[in-house]
């Protein structure tokens, strides 16, 4: 009896060994708004689709803008070879309906030989590329805060939703999956070789009344009344009108501040410069308030600076002692003098813990596994 049930298992490892081998060298079809490793809020989906090329045979992207990246295209030959970007052509100025229609194009060309489908934040693609999807596993990452009638529909027509933080929309819906949020610690981490400076504090993301910048201003005020030592750099670009007028509101809250050399405005910079400036202060600052996931705090986090935020949906990972009120800059302004008041060994040993926690619960790594064993269901 032995000897004849040795074949049999040796021909089911082998069934189970082809099996994973089909499961692994998938084709992928994503969908994302931009390919640009040099954007500065969106160069990370760059890595993303790196990381994704572990688990893939063939990527094809369809983009609405492409700048620069290590993929192929039909105006770019890069090192990575098995990513194919296809862009709408927002960047050359096309209009919406020619983007539209190069979609359904690409939709019509891409989607046959596609395993199954990512599309990245913009659930109306969900329903634009139907026709083409509706025998395919469609799966949809949405984090936003506020739903719609076409978030909704998406959610109906997906097979799954992904999402990071536990205020999004999509968290309500049966089909959806808490996901990790993806960052990549192989390059958010601490670069030892890059010195901190004392009670620096930073600022970071898009300029938008969203993130709440004025109380991060506010806050610094207090810390100048109290002769508190401090530098604070607010870096980030607007990107619409009113997010322009914004800023212009900013700069004149902190001109007096700005003069005296304690606020340093700076334009929106690379993800690699975000890195070092992540390296170089010891104290980060978000006030946006609960509803978003900023992945910047976590970048923060990632490269080991002091992170003190609004938004509760970090609570896990911080101390009481890093967390203030929504919009009260009072209470913003002791949690960094608090901060400041700190050891060197007492910063660096806070910072190393939140470090570790985020590499262990929203690496990159972990992300692209949890979502590929959701594509194997």
């Amino acid at each position: 009896m032995e000897s004849r049930s040795f074949p049999i298992t040796a021909a089911l490892e082998h069934l189970r060994t082809l099996v994973l081998l089909i499961m692994h060298f998938m084709h992928l079809l994503i969908v994302t708004q931009k390919v640009d490793k040099n954007d500065p809020i969106l160069g990370f989906f760059h890595r993303w689709i790196i990381e994704f090329t572990k688990h893939c045979e063939r990527i094809d992207v369809i983009c609405l803008w492409e700048g620069e990246h290590d993929f192929q295209s039909d105006r770019w030959c890069g090192p990575v070879k098995n990513v194919h970007i296809h862009s709408l052509g927002k960047e050359r100025g096309l209009s919406k309906m020619v983007q539209l229609f190069r979609f359904w194009r690409f939709c019509r060309e891409l989607s046959f030989a596609a395993d199954g489908i990512f599309v990245h934040m913009n659930a109306v693609y969900v329903l634009l590329g139907w026709p083409w999807w509706k025998k395919k596993k469609v799966f949809l990452w949405r984090n936003h805060p506020q739903g719609s009638i076409v978030a909704r529909i998406a959610y109906a027509l997906a097979d799954r939703i992904f999402y990071t933080s536990p205020q999004a929309h999509a968290a309500q819906y049966p089909r959806a999956l808490k996901m990790p949020a993806g960052i990549d610690t192989e390059f958010f981490k601490r670069d030892m070789a890059i010195e901190r400076k004392p009670n620096s504090i930073l600022c970071l993301g898009r300029i938008s009344s969203i993130k709440r910048i004025e109380v991060v201003i506010e806050a610094a005020k207090k810390l100048e009344a109290d002769g508190a030592a401090f530098i604070l750099h607010i870096i980030g670009s607007p990107l619409t009108d009113k997010d322009a007028v914004y800023e212009k509101k900013l700069r004149q809250q902190a001109q007096e501040l700005v003069e005296r050399g304690k606020i340093v405005f700076l334009p929106a910079v690379t993800q690699a410069e975000a890195v070092r400036l992540y390296n170089e202060h010891e104290i980060f600052i978000n006030a946006t308030p609960t509803g978003s996931f900023d992945k910047t705090v976590l970048e923060a986090m990632a490269c080991e600076s002091i992170v003190i935020a609004a938004n509760t949906s970090f609570e896990d990972l911080i101390r009481p002692e890093q967390r203030f009120p929504q919009d009260d800059a009072k209470a913003l302004a002791d949690r960094l003098k608090q901060a400041c008041g700190l050891s060197s060994d007492q910063k660096a040993s806070m910072a190393r813990e939140v470090g570790q926690a985020v590499s262990m619960r929203h690496g990159l790594a972990g992300l692209v596994g949890a979502i590929k064993k959701a594509y194997e269901r």
